[in-house]
């Protein structure tokens, strides 16, 4: 629990749509169900949970944020209309007939190349990280992932092989990207769909090994002979972990890994 109690849920899930902090968010503003305009704003890295980004598979996005494709606004819009369609039916139906014209506004703009462009809907002043039951659809949305593969739904009662608990669990978790279920060396189930009998770990613990892959990527990966390396410390303390901060660009430990890595080439 040591990365969740200095990082939430929401954070370990969603992807840095700017990196480079050079994005615009375009908000599609809307009151009282009708649409009022559209406000520009920059991107600042706290808007990260409240927008809500993450690209999924194809054309889909996982909440109602997308990134803008300026020469192709239409598609754009369609992809979160669909969104909307399927999450909040109420505000679709009420929004539809504003489809065109927020098309019209936002073709009129000026781009410039060297942005990237965040379109979302500002429901009443709120982005969609501040609506509860946005984030509860994108939670849904991203866990599905964890049991749903093309025709395979290995999700159903089980114990969870982390905490031992007797829940719903899934059978598709993939967070170390190695781990498959086509491939017969890998799944012992001929049926697909019961692959949570195998390897059965709950949505909670799911976010907890989102979160040990984040700790491993963020503090603990250094550069070792040309390759990405982790280093996993041993400790029976999870205050313990605070102590490997060191494990960055900085640190004498990762400049003399740095000089040996030069030498060997």
């Amino acid at each position: 629990k040591w990365y969740q109690k200095n990082n939430d849920t929401l954070k370990l899930l969603v992807t840095d749509p700017c990196p480079k902090n050079n994005g615009i968010v375009i908000e599609i503003l809307i009151m009282g169900g009708e649409y009022k305009g559209l406000c520009l704003r920059d991107y600042t890295p706290d808007l990260e949970t409240k927008l809500l980004y993450k690209k999924l598979n194809g054309h889909e996005d996982a909440s109602l944020t997308s990134k803008l494709q300026t020469n192709k606004v239409q598609n754009t819009i369609k992809r979160i209309f669909n969104h909307l369609s399927k999450n909040d039916p109420e505000l679709y139906d009420k929004l539809k007939d504003y489809k065109e014209k927020i098309v019209r506004d936002l073709e009129r703009l000026e781009y410039d190349k060297k942005k990237v462009y965040l379109l979302t809907i500002k429901l009443d002043g709120k982005l969609p990280g501040e609506v509860d039951k946005y984030v509860e659809g994108f939670k849904k949305r991203i866990s599905r992932d964890f049991y749903m593969d093309s025709n395979v739904k290995a999700r159903g009662v089980g114990v969870c092989s982390l905490c031992n608990e007797e829940k719903e669990v899934n059978g598709l978790f993939r967070e170390l990207k190695w781990y498959t279920i086509h491939n017969s060396s890998f799944s012992m189930f001929e049926d697909k769909n019961e692959a949570y009998k195998q390897f059965p770990v709950c949505d909670d613990c799911a976010y907890t090994l989102i979160a040990g892959k984040r700790v491993l990527d963020d503090l603990l990966t250094i550069k070792l002979f040309g390759m990405d390396a982790w280093v996993i410390p041993k400790t029976s303390r999870i205050e313990d972990l605070d102590k490997f901060n060191m494990y960055d660009k900085n640190s004498n430990f990762n400049r003399d890994l740095d000089r040996a890595d030069r030498k060997s080439t």
